[in-house]
């Protein structure tokens, strides 16, 4: 599984964004507590297909419904890296 993932690391295409605007940490308040509402302001404002993170107490599933965006652990990631086609 190892391999698969530095397969997909090294073939990504790395890309930085500015940091989120005080409005978009705002709004991404709404979903997530203070301190981690500026990692999901940028998912959202980069529309990011999804956050792959092992913080799952604050990135829940609820905070995942009310933002509208997917949110992975690292091994539901990697699993899903496997099977793929």
């Amino acid at each position: 599984m190892l391999s698969i993932l530095y397969l997909y690391l090294t073939d990504a295409a790395l890309q930085v964004y500015p940091d989120p605007t005080l409005e978009e940490i705002n709004q991404a308040r709404e979903c997530i507590n203070d301190d981690d509402a500026p990692i999901l302001a940028v998912a959202i404002k980069t529309e990011a297909d999804c956050i792959v993170i092992g913080n799952t107490r604050h990135f829940s599933r609820l905070v995942a419904e009310c933002a509208k965006i997917a949110i992975f652990t690292p091994a539901e990631y990697l699993a899903g890296l496997v099977s793929e086609p």
